[in-house]
């Protein structure tokens, strides 16, 4: 392989008004809270730092949501949505309060 190893980063979306609340998300298709896209545009701050030549992102609404103010818009970096990366289905738990 040339130009040296590789590295491989996961971001997690930012916060959405379920997580703040304590709510199980699950494939729930929730999207940003505003605290949630301050923690984007923080990421994308700090991922200057690194370089990035390809993106894979859950299809739900948070993540897209993330990657592009992370990534800016229009993003010259190919994005693949790739379902495996979304959350477990929770049921009937989805919404429910995850308690302390």
């Amino acid at each position: 392989m040339t130009g040296g190893p590789r590295q491989l980063l996961f971001l997690r979306h930012g916060e959405t008004e379920w997580n703040a609340a304590g709510h199980t998300m699950g494939q729930a298709d929730i999207g940003l809270n505003r605290r949630g896209i301050r923690q984007a545009l923080a990421a994308r701050a700090e991922l200057r730092l690194h370089p990035i030549s390809s993106v894979w992102v859950s299809p739900l609404r948070r993540c897209r949501q993330t990657a592009r103010l992370v990534l800016g818009h229009p993003c010259p970096l190919p994005r693949t949505r790739l379902a495996d990366l979304s959350e477990r289905d929770w049921g009937p738990w989805q919404g429910a309060a995850t308690g302390d």
